[in-house]
């Protein structure tokens, strides 16, 4: 309404109503879901990639027997990388996949604060490299959100 008027809906004939005053709830349930499941998040293959970085810096105990400090460190630095990815996924918060550029370059640091063989070493860099480059993308933005568009680099 808004319109600085009574707060009287107009008459169907009122020209000065030129906005649709339907309600969302009266489309179909088909579309009702869709915009719910699909509108304004999205995965793009980088996004989901760095996801399976950051759930593979989860398990480095098991895959590459890191111990202590190494391996808190890709804990932290995993959940991190998956919280980021989350955020991200959403179109208006893109802009915040840049956080897994930050977060590959301290873990490809990691390595050399802590006690790690040549393999740890290899892997924790190439995850960190591999963050980076993800990073780069920022995929594709589904919805319109009128001038926020320009900053959704």
């Amino acid at each position: 309404m808004f319109l600085g008027d009574t707060d009287e809906l107009p008459a169907a004939n009122d020209k000065r109503v030129t906005s649709d005053d339907s309600d969302e709830f009266d489309q179909p349930l088909g579309v009702v879901l869709k915009r719910i499941v699909g509108g304004g998040v999205s995965l793009p293959w980088n996004l989901a990639l760095a996801g399976l970085i950051g759930l593979s810096l989860l398990f480095t105990r098991v895959t590459l027997g890191a111990q202590d400090g190494l391996a808190d460190a890709h804990h932290i630095v995993g959940c991190a990388v998956l919280t980021v990815v989350a955020i991200a996924a959403a179109d208006v918060a893109r802009p915040a996949r840049t956080l897994n550029a930050l977060l590959g370059v301290g873990l490809m640091f990691v390595p050399l604060l802590f006690d790690a063989d040549k393999l740890q070493f290899a892997v924790t860099l190439g995850l960190g490299i591999a963050l980076v480059l993800l990073s780069v993308r920022r995929g594709p933005i589904l919805e319109r959100y009128g001038a926020w568009n320009r900053l959704l680099v």
